[in-house]
């Protein structure tokens, strides 16, 4: 009889180890899924930043573009009699969940883009969309720059030729 209790013991504590690495590997899923999902909602808020700059930019009367002094700007634009949005809400950063964009400025003054402060390793590294193309390579969240301005090229890595 004690062999037996020997042997379900054995048993249940390798149940328990298998349970273990099995609920250990979920919740890396699980992280991986939700850190994918935040990825995707930043790509898709600083979208939003990017046109609604752009927009705020381009309705600029007269012939000098101007980009918004505030973030508060695109949701109310003052310089119109109307009211004139061209943001529904100033979006929280989906890396770090608090509305505290770092503010990209532009050459002339004012805004020309957002960029996340996270400092977190992407999971993306490819496969963008043609817009947002730039951003290939690009291994931390704050280095993903959501801008009316122009890209920068990417410096040339060592060895390789500059096309």
């Amino acid at each position: 009889m004690r062999r037996q209790t020997g042997i379900a013991l054995i048993g249940l504590l390798l149940a328990i180890a298998l349970v273990g690495i099995v609920v250990g590997t979920a919740a890396d899923v699980y992280q991986q899924r939700r850190q994918r999902d935040r990825e995707s909602e930043l790509l898709w808020i600083g979208d939003q930043y990017r046109s609604a700059i752009i927009a705020y930019r381009d309705a600029s009367p007269g012939p000098l573009k101007t980009y918004p002094p505030t973030l508060d700007h695109l949701l109310t634009d003052p310089r119109f009699a109307g009211t004139r949005r061209h943001l529904r809400r100033l979006y929280p950063d989906p890396m770090t969940g608090k509305p505290d964009w770092e503010i990209i400025p532009a050459p002339q003054g004012g805004i020309a883009g957002v960029r996340s402060r996270s400092t977190t390793s992407t999971l993306k590294q490819d496969g963008f969309r043609s817009r947002d193309a730039f951003l290939q390579g690009r291994t931390r969240y704050s280095e993903w720059e959501f801008s009316a301005l122009p890209p920068l090229p990417t410096p040339a890595q060592p060895g390789r030729p500059v096309k």
